[in-house]
């Protein structure tokens, strides 16, 4: 297999995130389809962590256009990170991400959004 150019790698110790809103009555189907998608990403690639998360408000902080806090029974939002151990082919870990969710995730309310984020320099 030939090297992947460094421009097409996903850099060390990269935090790849990805989040999308699900119908609420949906939530825990989703919840167990994104442990598995991480699973099977996990399998594949060299993840240090993988995380869940469910979106919430901080209480008293306003984090939209309006103060209120979404009801109970609004779509939540997921979000699955990964932490990856060195440097992967960043077109191929991508490509499995969005095969994943095609064939795990049908119910999305919207599209899915995913961002890498890497370590800043260290001045300490």
């Amino acid at each position: 297999m030939a090297p992947v150019p460094p421009a097409a790698r996903v850099p060390d110790g990269a935090l790849v995130c990805v989040w999308y809103r699900v119908p609420a009555a949906a939530r825990d189907a989703t919840i167990a389809a994104a442990r598995e998608i991480q699973r099977e990403v996990g399998a594949a690639f060299r993840v240090e962590a993988a995380e869940l998360h469910l979106r919430s408000d901080l209480p008293g902080v306003s984090t939209g256009p309006s103060a209120a806090q979404p009801a109970a029974d609004d779509d939540p939002t997921l979000m699955e990170t990964y932490q990856l151990a060195d440097a992967a082919d960043a077109a191929a870990f991508l490509a499995l991400l969005a095969d994943q969710a095609v064939r795990r995730l049908p119910d999305l309310v919207a599209a899915r959004h995913v961002e890498l984020f890497r370590p800043c320099p260290c001045a300490w």
